[in-house]
């Protein structure tokens, strides 16, 4: 894709699925990125994770999820289940 898109558009376009950001204007502190270019994307993170392996690496890229929060994981067993 390799277009530079706000947040919002960020948002609408990949609602639900995982994206690789490889680059992007995220200040710390902040709930998510006020910008961001996505090199690849999937519904499903292994998919991503295939995509990803065969392109070249891209220092400071991120896989991120776009979507309600998945929960957060609060006891090491639960961890293992993911």
């Amino acid at each position: 894709m390799n277009i530079r898109l706000p947040w919002s558009q960020l948002k609408e376009a990949f609602q639900g699925e995982w994206i690789e950001l490889v680059a992007y204007d995220w200040k710390w502190g902040d709930a998510k990125p006020r910008w961001g270019i996505v090199r690849n994307h999937s519904a499903d993170r292994q998919s991503l994770s295939k995509l990803i392996e065969s392109s070249p690496a891209v220092e400071g890229a991120l896989i991120l999820y776009v979507g309600a929060a998945l929960g957060a994981v609060t006891h090491e067993a639960s961890a293992a289940a993911l």
